[in-house]
């Protein structure tokens, strides 16, 4: 069964990642952090990239992406286990929603405010 990628639709399948992890990883993170960095970096410059990239702020989220990219590469070429790589790469998105909000005012206490009115429940 041979699966095809469409390079103008954004995302994958659970069932592409789950047949191809390997393959799916490294075209996910190549692309996900090739144009998320080139573009701050080519608008903004590459040193105040790094300087916002460790700003206080920033730093845990920048921190979890680059963890979280390496244990997922990791996990793919070394360790062959989808399911470790599968979770990296959904903590790696989640690192890289995060960083995002930090640029929107309010954007991160109001997604905080939402989850835990969402997951807030009593037994």
């Amino acid at each position: 069964m041979e699966m095809r990628m469409d390079k103008g639709k954004l995302g994958l399948t659970i069932l592409q990642l789950l047949e191809r992890p390997v393959i799916d990883k490294l075209d996910q993170t190549g692309s996900i952090h090739g144009h998320w960095c080139s573009t701050q970096a080519f608008l903004i410059g590459p040193k105040r990239q790094v300087s916002m990239m460790l700003d206080p702020v920033r730093i845990y989220a920048t921190a979890i992406y680059i963890a979280s990219m390496i244990i997922a590469l990791f996990c793919a070429l070394y360790v062959h286990n989808k399911l470790l790589t599968f979770l990296a790469i959904i903590l790696e998105f989640g690192a890289l929603v995060w960083y995002s909000l930090s640029y929107i005012p309010f954007a991160r206490s109001m997604v905080s405010k939402i989850m835990v009115s969402c997951f807030d429940t009593e037994f």
